[in-house]
């Protein structure tokens, strides 16, 4: 067995190489810094900044369930509704929809993808009507 070679964690190493007919041209090895690959950096996030924005994320942990819950409930009013109905309801489409903006929006905010707060900090996404089946 042949001993494996660490790597330091601040160097990542890439092979460029490729295959010339039946022979395997040389391979050219090239070291580069993680730091190299940074495309911009981020501005230093004060410490009271990262606290208030871990409390609001917890509320939206918090809304985020009560959410699921509602899409739930809005589940099995449309399925009932078309059990006897025999066609979907197009209020509870549309807030279907709204909804599933919403959640996604708190999910990314959630994620750190988006620093932009979802409802009640901005307005109630808005279902697009001309889709409406």
């Amino acid at each position: 067995m042949m001993p494996i070679k660490a790597t330091p964690p601040d160097v990542r190493v890439l092979n460029i190489g490729f295959e010339a007919g039946f022979g395997l041209a040389e391979k050219a090895v090239k070291k580069e810094t993680i730091d190299s690959h940074i495309e911009e950096p981020r501005p230093a996030v004060v410490k009271s900044e990262v606290w208030k924005r871990g409390l609001i994320m917890l509320v939206f942990i918090f809304a985020f369930g009560v959410g699921q819950s509602i899409l739930y409930l809005t589940t099995v009013a449309q399925f009932l509704w078309l059990l006897f109905a025999k066609e979907p309801n197009k209020l509870l489409v549309e807030f279907g929809k709204s909804l599933a903006l919403w959640l996604a929006h708190t999910a990314r905010f959630l994620c750190c993808a988006t620093d932009e707060k979802p409802f009640p900090w901005t307005s109630w996404p808005a279902a697009d009507r001309s889709s409406a089946q």
